[in-house]
């Protein structure tokens, strides 16, 4: 069973660790360098609104945050990311559910606003079928310098 708590220090070694090739890293922190470094994470933690892990038998399991805070109106999650060994085993899902409700009830924002890149095709998949959609694109660079496509997505966090 999954379970969350706020991260600290300790726990960004982990998480530095989740992604096993420069494509991954990408997806989870763009503006990172490969490898990730578990310094490099938490600094950017410390920019960031709840920086969240999930945990499964008290091993940490996946990581996300928000940023730019609208009050009341929306705010983006960033720095998704699931150990692969858990992916496709519901904890993305658990994950997004928590940082969702937090969004919702701590936050008090109306909406939740995502970036996904074209070729993170299960996220995308995932995502939307968590209820966001497509509502604008931004030319990106990916690690090659390659253009790719960061689709935004949002969500209505309202509860009618």
């Amino acid at each position: 069973m999954y379970s969350f708590r706020d991260s600290n220090q300790k726990d960004f070694d982990d998480i530095a660790a989740f992604t096993k090739d420069r494509t991954e890293s990408f997806y989870m922190f763009p503006k990172g360098r490969f490898p990730v470094e578990s310094k490099q994470l938490y600094e950017v933690s410390l920019t960031r609104l709840m920086p969240t892990v999930i945990e499964f038998d008290q091993q940490v399991v996946g990581y996300s945050n928000f940023y730019d805070l609208v009050e009341g109106e929306y705010c983006w999650l960033g720095n998704v990311i699931i150990h692969r060994d858990f992916r496709g085993k519901g904890a993305g899902k658990y994950l997004m559910e928590v940082m969702i409700t937090k969004a919702r009830e701590e936050l008090k924002v109306k909406q939740l606003q995502l970036v996904c890149h074209n070729t993170n095709t299960k996220a995308l998949f995932m995502y939307y079928k968590l209820g966001f959609e497509p509502f604008d694109i931004k030319l990106a660079k990916d690690y090659n310098n390659e253009d790719v496509a960061g689709i935004k997505m949002r969500t209505s966090l309202s509860k009618d």
